[in-house]
């Protein structure tokens, strides 16, 4: 499995479904920031740059 395979709660299936959604022609790196920091419960601004690097090669990986 990739790194998001690794994640508690995300097995091959979800990775791959997840990997699916983000083939969106219109998906973009802010609208995953934007997920993230919800999920964090913050604002994507104060996400950490830490954070902000892993999901941009993440999204740089699943792109076409």
């Amino acid at each position: 499995m990739s790194g998001i395979g690794n994640l508690p709660n995300i097995g091959r299936a979800l990775e791959e479904k997840l990997k699916q959604a983000s083939m969106d022609e219109s998906a973009c790196l802010n609208m995953l920031y934007a997920l993230e920091g919800a999920l964090q419960g913050i604002r994507w601004h104060y996400l950490l740059e830490e954070d902000k690097e892993d999901l941009k090669k993440f999204f740089e990986s699943v792109k076409i």
